[in-house]
């Protein structure tokens, strides 16, 4: 039989690559910096990479109690003209009585949008 492991017991496994740190542990990273530990001690009592914690210290001025901002997207590269153009082509090729709006819907359900 294998071993009991209480219900609420912690697990440990893989530490996955490349998520954000929770506010919890980023206030934490600040913190023990802040109180002289090393880069290095932090990494290791916090499980976190040495990049997250250099993102973490060089991007605390622009948090937001703990939160990191959201990045704006890439911007429009087309006009409203050229938007207008594409779905006048694609009703023209498909010679389909269908609404603009639903081409629209079908595009981006493909991926065809910017």
């Amino acid at each position: 039989m294998p071993p009991q492991r209480t219900p609420l017991g912690p697990r440990i496994g893989p530490r996955l690559l490349n998520h954000e740190l929770s506010p919890y542990k980023r206030g934490l990273a600040i913190g023990m910096h802040r109180g002289g530990v090393k880069n290095k001690q932090i990494q290791i009592d916090l499980d976190i990479s040495e990049s997250a914690l250099r993102s973490t210290f060089s991007l605390e001025d622009i948090c937001i109690d703990g939160y990191s901002q959201t990045y704006i997207g890439r911007k429009i590269t087309y006009t409203p003209a050229d938007e207008h153009n594409l779905i006048r082509h694609v009703i023209q090729a498909c010679a389909l009585p269908i609404k603009q709006d639903t081409i629209k819907s079908i595009l981006k359900r493909y991926g065809i949008i910017n």
